[in-house]
C-alpha cells in the first residue's frame, strides 16, 4: 500500500492571516470565524455583509413609522437590534464572558436610549 500525501481541504485549510471559518447560518447571513494564537488563545468573530444590517435599520424604520402610540397596558417592541451591533455595545459596556456573560446594563440602556442609536428604535418609549 501506497500512501499519497494530499493537500487539506478549504475546510482545513488556514489562511495566512489565522482566521478559519467555521459557521455559517443563511438565515442571519453571519460567518463565524475562529483564530487560535501561538500562545494558545482562541478569539472568535461574528461577521455579516452590511446588508443584512441595513435590512434591519429599513424594517425599524417602517416599524417606527407605522407605530401609533400605546394604548393602555399594551406590551411592544420597542428596539430591533442585529447581532453585531448587539455585540459591540456589550464590549463597549464591559462585557468579560469569564463572569458568565456580565456586563454593564445601565450603560447598555443608556446608550440604546440615545439618539446616536435612534435607527434601532421601531417605536415609542424607553428601554
Amino acid at each position: 500500500m501506497q500512501l499519497v500525501r494530499q493537500k487539506p481541504s478549504d475546510a482545513f485549510h488556514v489562511p495566512d492571516d489565522g482566521w478559519v471559518k467555521f459557521d455559517y447560518d443563511p438565515e442571519t447571513q453571519q460567518t463565524k470565524w475562529l483564530k487560535i494564537e501561538s500562545n494558545g488563545k482562541a478569539t472568535v468573530r461574528v461577521t455579516a455583509p452590511q446588508s443584512a444590517i441595513n435590512s434591519t435599520l429599513q424594517t425599524n424604520a417602517e416599524l417606527e413609522n407605522a407605530w401609533s402610540g400605546w394604548s393602555g397596558k399594551d406590551v411592544g417592541m420597542v428596539a430591533s437590534i442585529p447581532q453585531q451591533v448587539h455585540s459591540k455595545l456589550i464590549k463597549q459596556c464591559g462585557f468579560d464572558p469569564k463572569s458568565g456573560g456580565q456586563y454593564d446594563r445601565k450603560k447598555y440602556l443608556k446608550l440604546l436610549n440615545d439618539i446616536d442609536f435612534k435607527k434601532l428604535r421601531t417605536g415609542g418609549g424607553r428601554l
